[in-house]
């Protein structure tokens, strides 16, 4: 990625006046979503039933939880 940024991106980009970042190779989730959003997904994938297959009953209101704190946070998410 370094060696685009470096023969490809920033010479196309100082024509266009476009800016070229990169960003840290390694990112939390916190980057990109709330403290609350981030802690919400943790204890649906923490407590979430993968075991077997079937749903626990409280898998759907934690999922719905994350989904509502990640749609009020200020960052979006996309795929």
């Amino acid at each position: 990625m370094q060696e685009f940024e470096c023969l490809i991106a920033k010479p196309a980009s100082s024509s266009t006046g476009f800016v070229v970042e990169l960003s840290s190779p390694r990112q939390s989730l916190e980057e990109w979503v709330s403290p609350e959003a981030a802690k919400a997904l943790e204890a649906f994938s923490d407590l979430a039933n993968k075991s077997t297959g079937s749903s626990h009953p409280l898998d759907q209101p934690r999922w719905l939880r994350f989904l509502i704190l990640a749609h009020r946070s200020a960052q979006k998410l996309d795929g």
